[in-house]
Formats: C-alpha cells, structure tokens, sequence
C-alpha cells in the first residue's frame, strides 16, 4: 500500500485541474467540415458568454475609433491629390500622413487578429478569460504579429492578383497563422507563424476555402441588416470556429499563453 505521505504520485491518481479551467482540454475539429465546426463555436461560446461578449466589444471598439481618424486622412489624400487642397507642399504632406496612418491601421488589425485568436483559444481549450488576454503577452509577439500580418496580406493580395484560386487558397492555408505565433512558432520575426499554418492546414485547404466563404457570406449579412452592428457578435463566434479548426490542425491542446 502507498505511503500517503509519498510526494509520488499513483499513475491512476486523478490530476487536478489546472487553474482558470472551465472544462478538459480541447481536441479540436479537423478536417473543418462547417458542421462541426459550428457545434465546436456553439459549445465554447456557451462557457463564459458574458466574458465573451465584453472581449468582443473590447475587440471592435478599439479599431473603430481608430479607423475614424485613418478615414479622414484618407479622405484628405484623395483631396490633395486632385489639388482640391492647393499645391505645394500640402499635397505630398497630406498623402504621406495617409500612407502612414493606413500602415498603422494595418498594424492594428494585426494585433486585433492575435488578441482574437487569444481569446478564442483560451475558451477552445477550456480556460476562463482574463482581462490580460485582450493585450499580447509580449511586446515581441505584439511586433511579430505585426510583421506576420503584413506578410499575409501582401502574398494573398498578390495572390489574388495574380489569380482568384491562388489567393483563396492561400488565404486558407495562412488562415491559423495568430494561433501558430501564440503557440510558440515565432521565430524569423513572425515568419515562422506562417510556414506552421501552412503545415498544418495541409489537407484540409480545399475545406477552409469554403469556411472563409461561409464567414465572409455571415460577415456581410451580419453588416447589412444590423448596420454593422451585429459584426460585434458574429466575428468572435466564427474566431471561435476558427480556433477549433487550428487546435484540430496542431494538436495543440496544451494551454496557450
């Protein structure tokens, strides 16, 4: 019979949960049929809805506000460059606050995208949201996920540049590339968070293909009949998705940062 008092544990014994755990660990859903990965985004978002709700409001209100200002910039250089607002050097001036204030606004989605894909993560794998996981967990992975998200977006415009398929299919296979930076595939600046996404979406592109379409279709009804309004709800449910999608793809059912 063991010593009760052994530091040693039975390998039957039960283990304690970790703390801040709603639930077990998440397996995930792949290969990423919509049906099951709705179910997966109807059971998380079950588990703390006010918790999710507010992180969505945090999520939408900060880019929001900030596209206000980007906005009049922008409005501002189309003036200029039609010389509504003078010549000189007024003109040059204000495209070059444009061009400066659309950079950072892409730097914004770009931490929006990790602060999503926290947050959902955290909820897919069982784990009670913080307050902290609004923010990025270092200002490393903040400037990562920065240049992560400006490669995206250059490959997959160039992509559907180039061609409509090319660019929806890459679009899918870099789809989880803010889970792979917050599951520690963060080397070469970012970089690396795009070659695991691509690894792990192998397989199951052609199925990611048609989820994007799904959540752009979703996306945009939500945004006509609500005023914009009903994106504050649709886009966490589908980051969501999303989440489980990845944790399928990866495996990873290990507890995020």
């Amino acid at each position: 019979m063991p010593d009760p008092a052994s530091p040693y544990r039975s390998p039957r014994a039960p283990v304690a949960a970790r703390p801040g755990a709603v639930s077990g660990a998440a397996r995930g859903v792949w290969p990423p049929w919509p049906g099951p990965l709705l179910r997966a985004m109807a059971r998380d978002a079950r588990r703390q809805p006010g918790a999710l709700a507010l992180a969505s409001l945090a999520l939408a209100g900060g880019p929001l506000l900030f596209s206000v200002p980007v906005g009049m910039l922008q409005s501002a250089a189309v003036l200029a460059g039609g010389e509504v607002l003078g010549g000189g050097i007024g003109g040059p001036l204000w495209v070059g606050l444009a061009v400066l204030a659309t950079l950072a606004q892409a730097a914004v989605q770009g931490l929006v995208l990790l602060a999503s894909a926290r947050v959902s993560l955290r909820l897919a794998r069982g784990q009670r949201l913080r307050a902290v996981d609004l923010l990025p967990p270092s200002a490393a992975v903040a400037g990562r996920a920065v240049v992560a998200h400006f490669a995206v977006v250059v490959v997959v415009a160039l992509g559907l540049a180039l061609a409509v398929v090319p660019g929806l299919v890459l679009a899918a296979g870099l789809l989880f590339w803010p889970h792979a930076l917050l599951d520690g595939h963060d080397g070469r600046l970012g970089l690396d968070a795009l070659a695991a996404s691509w690894r792990q979406s192998r397989g199951g592109r052609g199925l990611l293909v048609g989820w994007l379409a799904i959540a752009v279709a979703a996306v945009a009804l939500a945004g006509a009949l609500s005023w914009g309004l009903g994106l504050v709800g649709v886009v966490p449910l589908l980051a969501l998705a999303t989440a489980n999608a990845h944790i399928g793809a990866s495996g990873a059912s290990r507890a995020g940062p």
